[in-house]
């Protein structure tokens, strides 16, 4: 269909009409004042929201390319070779409470062992 033949078969007057509607509920709405309204509280959620990597080609820190050498990290995002290491790049991932984790799981007994009595 072309864009005449569209303007000639879409109505106008339910456009016109919904926009009647928009309006009549912004007039329903009682005014707020300051001192009744309290500031939104900050969540976890909402704090914790990280910027996503579109660019999986380009270093996260220095945004150099990288190519094929690229190096992603555990927390998500793809490094050069100079900014490989958690300490280069800031990494916000524990790598520690991880593998501490990862070592839980596979290791039930917790790692304590019986000693073999010396002879």
């Amino acid at each position: 269909m072309c864009s005449v033949c569209w303007k000639k078969g879409s109505p106008k007057a339910p456009l016109d009409a919904s926009a009647e509607q928009v309006s009549e509920p912004d007039a329903v709405v009682p005014p707020t004042t300051a001192e009744t309204t309290e500031p939104a509280a900050v969540t976890e959620e909402g704090a914790e929201k990280l910027p996503v990597q579109t660019n999986k080609a380009r270093c996260w820190a220095c945004n150099k390319k990288v190519g094929l050498t690229g190096i992603e990290c555990r927390c998500g995002y793809v490094y050069c070779g100079t900014h490989r290491y958690a300490d280069q790049h800031e990494c916000s991932f524990d790598h520690k409470a991880a593998d501490m984790a990862e070592l839980a799981k596979r290791n039930p007994g917790g790692g304590h062992f019986n000693k073999v009595d010396k002879l």
